[in-house]
């Protein structure tokens, strides 16, 4: 832990953590050591210190060794330590990119994390396991027993915490926990993932607190910055990856539910690139992360401008100015990241989510199937044909037909390419590891598009109606669309990417939104299939109008996310 602190985010605290405050004797043998395996009595605990009220009540909170040894997965002989290894393989090698909060040069042996941090080792082992092919024997009996162990080790962390258990590695299992929730009942009809608002609002919760309980608001960038005299070491690039972590699942857990945000990123931002350039990070993925906040800092100055507590209900020059910025930072980062990151990975993954999410917003009362205004203002057309080409080009960017040009090409819906659109399985091979916000992402993208047609908002190459001086020759709902209708190639490469993402894989929250997405097809576009193009009429019955302005209400007002686990 760092000395004195300077500064303070905007987090609604104290200025100084409860850790902060303790005496540096104490500290040391506290916090000195990850590998201090939490719950083992430490000599501090039996100190007496008069830092906080609560502390002078502390008493000592016995030996749990016990118990850790009960939720250890190679001792009850849930899996192997080669499976147990294997697991943390896949991880690093895949999803590590999607949410760097580990270290990948100290931190890739499952044996190292098992004796330093029994809940992080299970965390990881249940990420990567999810990625097992389902031809193993026992692999579901497996992946359901370790997220047993996991809901054991993590709700002790909840209602049963001890000093000894404020640390980086418990904030990081709980940061995975968040970002690959388990799915519950897996191999039968039961089958759900616990992946909704208020689950990952209440966990990240948690790790806020524990961050905050260890001053990782203010020593995570402290080090970092211009006017220190210290240079940092790994330990200090790794306190401010699981801190730029936090700040970025704060900020999608604020567009993805409409809640508001908690964090400050600014500080970060202010860091960036001497994170980014120090020896100890890893490009590229200590990178996107530096870009990513630059993201939030976008969408914190726009709710601070607007007045709302969210980035869901920003008013015309809010969203016009928004906007500007969005596009300013990809005119930025593109040179920096360059031909290492290409555009369906993170942060232009993130870069999407965030535009479809703040433009879509304000198109409720247009795409009620009940009925629309009659006149549409210009702010909100503007917001109509941004979301558009957002959504289309979320889907479009895991074509291989993305690649024939570059992508900066692709800056309206008339640039798309003509002919069928073919899953690039290099870009899907990569996706398939990322987190699950960014599949809440693709299906969202993807039942937009179909919202609008349905809406008759649009016809079937994406042209807004309200802006076509003769429509007669259109192609709208509940007309037949021709299979080589943008929509139609978008939609059908849409289900590939489900389908592919999904395949042969343990867990995957695709799979879950694959049913998903083909109830919302069949329900507005038809059942029938034609080599994946959807091709029938529709009928118009008025429950389908009733489920889908249902649905749109859900996506639209995000309160909770029970619309992408329907």
């Amino acid at each position: 832990m760092r000395g004195t602190r300077r500064g303070r985010d905007e987090v609604g605290v104290a200025e100084t953590s409860p850790v902060s405050k303790r005496s540096r004797t104490h500290q040391p043998q506290v916090y000195a050591s990850q590998d201090h395996s939490p719950g083992r009595r430490s000599d501090a605990q039996a100190a007496v210190d008069f830092g906080t009220p609560l502390s002078m009540l502390r008493h000592d909170v016995g030996d749990l060794s016990k118990e850790i040894e009960a939720l250890d997965p190679i001792i009850c002989g849930v899996m192997t330590m080669e499976q147990a290894q294997e697991a943390f393989d896949t991880f690093f090698h895949h999803c590590h990119r999607w949410a760097p909060v580990l270290c990948p040069r100290t931190q890739t042996s499952a044996a190292t994390i098992r004796r330093a941090c029994p809940a992080l080792f299970i965390s990881v082992c249940c990420v990567g396991y999810r990625f097992t092919s389902t031809a193993i024997p026992e692999a579901h009996r497996r992946y359901m027993a370790l997220i047993s162990l996991l809901d054991h080790s993590l709700s002790r962390l909840l209602l049963r915490p001890n000093m000894a258990d404020v640390t980086l590695d418990h904030i990081r299992a709980i940061l995975l926990y968040i970002q690959w929730m388990p799915v519950d009942n897996i191999g039968s009809s039961a089958r759900s993932t616990r992946y909704n608002a208020i689950s990952a609002w209440s966990m990240l919760g948690l790790a806020i607190r524990y961050a905050l309980f260890l001053g990782l608001h203010q020593d995570a960038v402290l080090p970092f910055k211009t006017n220190s005299s210290e240079t940092p070491t790994l330990e200090d690039v790794g306190r401010l990856r699981v801190w730029i972590n936090l700040l970025t699942c704060d900020a999608a857990l604020t567009l993805l539910s409409g809640l508001p945000a908690t964090l400050n990123p600014d500080p970060v931002v202010a860091v960036a690139d001497c994170f980014k350039s120090h020896p100890s990070a890893t490009h590229p993925d200590d990178t996107r992360s530096p870009a990513t906040c630059e993201l939030v800092s976008i969408l914190k100055r726009a709710v601070k401008s607007s007045g709302s507590p969210s980035a869901r209900s920003l008013d015309a020059a809010c969203l016009r100015q928004v906007n500007l910025e969005l596009d300013r930072w990809e005119a930025t980062w593109n040179p920096v990241i360059g031909e290492q990151i290409q555009h369906y990975q993170m942060p232009f993954t993130t870069l999407r989510s965030y535009r479809l999410s703040i433009n879509s917003a304000c198109l409720s009362p247009l795409l009620r199937p009940s009925g629309g205004p009659s006149q549409i203002s210009i702010h909100v057309l503007e917001a109509l044909e941004v979301s558009l080409h957002t959504a289309a080009l979320t889907i479009f960017a895991l074509s291989e037909q993305s690649r024939h040009q570059l992508w900066g090409n692709y800056t309206a819906i008339d640039s798309f390419p003509q002919g069928r659109y073919t899953p690039d399985m290099e870009a899907i091979n990569r996706i398939k590891y990322s987190v699950d916000s960014t599949w809440i992402s693709y299906s969202f993208a993807t039942i937009f598009l179909v919202l609008c047609y349905k809406g008759n908002i649009i016809d079937e190459n994406l042209k807004i109606l309200a802006l076509c001086h003769n429509s007669a020759d259109l192609v709208t709902f509940p007309q037949r669309q021709a299979t080589s209708s943008l929509l139609s190639r978008l939609l059908s490469l849409a289900m590939q990417i489900f389908d592919l993402t999904s395949a042969g894989v343990l867990v995957h929250l695709a799979l879950d939104q694959k049913s998903l997405l083909s109830r919302v097809f069949a329900l507005i576009l038809g059942d029938a299939r034609d080599n994946g193009f959807l091709c029938e009429t529709p009928a118009t019955a008025p429950y389908w109008d009733r489920e889908v302005e249902a649905l749109f209400d859900s996506m639209a007002n995000s309160m909770d996310l029970s619309w992408c686990a329907e």
